[in-house]
C-alpha cells in the first residue's frame, strides 16, 4: 500500500512539471503582450529597441534574443506600466537623442518618447525606463580591448 501511495506521488509529480512548462517564445512568435523600449537619436539617427516579454525574455531590435530577466522583475514591470496607465497616456517630445517605451494600445502599440528641452515625464516613467535598460546584459567589451 506505502508502494502504492509513493508511486501515485511521484506520478502527480512528474505530471504537475509537465503542465507547469513555461512557454518560450522565438522573435517570429512574439506575444502581444510585450513591453518595448529603447533609445534613440544623435548623429546617426540610429535607434537600438528592446522587447521585454512578461515571462522574462528578452530580444534585441525583435530579432535576436538575449539572456532572460528574472520572471518575477519582468511581471513587476509589467504591472508598473500598467500601473501608470502607458496603453493611453499621450507624450511625445523627442530631443536630438531621446528615450521610449512602447506598451499595447488597442490594435497597436502606445508610443512614449521623451529627451527633448523641458522634457516634463513623469519621474515614475523614467525610473521604469531604467529598470527596463538594467535588465540588458551588460556587453564584455573593455576600452583596453580595442588597443589589441
Amino acid at each position: 500500500m506505502k508502494l502504492l501511495m509513493l508511486a501515485l506521488s511521484l506520478l502527480s509529480i512528474a505530471t504537475l512539471l509537465v503542465f507547469c512548462k513555461h512557454t518560450k517564445y522565438t522573435a517570429d512568435t512574439l506575444p502581444k503582450a510585450q513591453i518595448r523600449f529603447g533609445k534613440g537619436g544623435g548623429f546617426t539617427g540610429m535607434e537600438q529597441r528592446y522587447t521585454l516579454l512578461n515571462n522574462g525574455q528578452l530580444f534585441e531590435e525583435g530579432k535576436t534574443e538575449l539572456d532572460s530577466a528574472k520572471k518575477r522583475i519582468a511581471k513587476a514591470c509589467f504591472k508598473t506600466a500598467e500601473k501608470l496607465g502607458l496603453e493611453k497616456l499621450a507624450y511625445t517630445n523627442p530631443g536630438n537623442t531621446y528615450s521610449f517605451i512602447e506598451v499595447p494600445s488597442g490594435d497597436g502599440f502606445n508610443r512614449i518618447t521623451w529627451g527633448g528641452q523641458g522634457a516634463a515625464v513623469d519621474g515614475a516613467i523614467v525610473e521604469l525606463h531604467e529598470q527596463l535598460m538594467g535588465l540588458l546584459p551588460q556587453k564584455s567589451f573593455k576600452p583596453e580591448d580595442a588597443n589589441r
